[in-house]
């Protein structure tokens, strides 16, 4: 949420543990690469949308990277026809955002991390009709594998009522969590089969499903280990499982294929973003030039760490609840970055006792940060 990327990762490590790797041999690596086709992502999957009808793209939550990478999907998946935009977890109604304008805290729990809710904001803005497809009920009383095959099961049928039983011709773009986009079902019981397979089933129309992967320990981080040593820039590539599905080693089949007795792939494809060191800046996770990095450095007087936010651009104060543009948690010493293209936005200051700076002429008088644009 404080956009410190790399440190979140660290502590999410120390608190749950490394699970053990479970990775294909080097040669299994190296003829996976031969025979895979790694293409720039966000071109190869614009490619592959024209032909669809439902596009499935997931993120792990704790990476607002991958929601970095979903804007730039917006336009294109625009001009090829998809108009409704259902969005996981969305908190409020889409008529309500939409009449509002901008994205809210109440929008959601996930929406007010600045790059979730970027990609909801762009995604208005270009058109999108957005639907609210998440189950509004939670049964306390049932087991664990029920509550997954109820959520799973009203997802699907959710997305049925809201988009293809108004618009039998929709073209629909899902952005999922995690293992939702699974098109296939995992084993024999009721809550082995996700949304996405379920999905298919009932509309009878075949989702594009893709898996995002950085640093990952679930089945795609197996080819983030063999592709992301040859990615040539900084751009994440697309690898198309799916066509390439015959001719992968069998140890990557195994680790890729739906469960023991479906001999397919979960995805057709992992989109795989470049290895990242905690140093890299932060526009580089991103996937942003290097013309958006905002240098903010506090000064010597400072002894504490403050959360540096900017707001849209302009100097009046923010609505209510809006969520900012980026934000940085900035400590003692270090030389933080916000991401965001060149032009006047409001700052907002908090340090552990709340709001401290909350006007521009005040923060700039206040003697707290330089700001500087290389």
């Amino acid at each position: 949420m404080l956009g410190v990327y790399a440190r979140a990762l660290r502590l999410r490590d120390a608190a749950h543990g490394v699970p053990p790797r479970e990775l294909p041999s080097k040669e299994a690596q190296r003829r996976f690469r031969d025979v895979v086709r790694v293409e720039p992502a966000v071109e190869a999957i614009c490619a592959r949308a024209r032909s669809k009808r439902i596009v499935i793209v997931n993120e792990h939550h704790n990476a607002p990277p991958h929601r970095a990478f979903g804007r730039k999907l917006l336009s294109c998946l625009r001009d090829a026809g998809f108009v409704d935009f259902a969005v996981e977890a969305l908190g409020e109604e889409p008529e309500l955002l939409r009449a509002r304008g901008w994205v809210s805290v109440v929008t959601g729990f996930y929406p007010r991390e600045p790059q979730m809710a970027g990609l909801i904001g762009d995604a208005m803005r270009r058109g999108f009709r957005l639907v609210r497809y998440e189950t509004r009920e939670r049964c306390e009383s049932c087991s664990r594998e029920e509550r997954i095959a109820g959520r799973e099961e009203a997802q699907a049928q959710n997305l049925v009522n809201e988009v293809f039983a108004k618009r039998p011709e929709a073209k629909l773009f899902i952005w999922v969590g995690h293992g939702h986009g699974a098109k296939r079902p995992q084993g024999p019981d009721a809550w082995d089969r996700w949304m996405a397979a379920r999905l298919w089933e009932k509309t009878r129309i075949e989702p594009l499903s893709i898996v995002q992967t950085s640093e990952s320990f679930q089945a795609s981080g197996a080819v983030f280990r063999a592709v992301s040593p040859v990615i040539a820039d900084e751009r994440p590539v697309f690898v198309d499982i799916a066509a390439a599905w015959e001719r992968l080693p069998g140890e990557y089949r195994a680790i890729l294929r739906a469960s023991p007795d479906v001999d397919l792939p979960d995805v057709d494809g992992v989109v795989v973003h470049p290895a990242r060191r905690e140093l890299d800046a932060r526009h580089l996770w991103l996937g942003a030039p290097a013309s958006h990095r905002l240098l903010i450095r506090p000064r010597a007087s400072v002894r504490r760490a403050y959360v540096i936010q900017i707001f849209a651009q302009g100097t009046r104060s923010p609505p209510r609840g809006a969520v900012p543009l980026d934000q940085i948690l900035c400590n003692e010493g270090e030389v933080c970055e916000i991401v965001a293209p060149a032009g006047r936005y409001f700052v907002r200051v908090w340090d552990e006792h709340g709001i401290r700076f909350d006007d521009n002429r005040q923060l700039a008088a206040s003697g707290v940060v330089d700001v500087r644009v290389p």
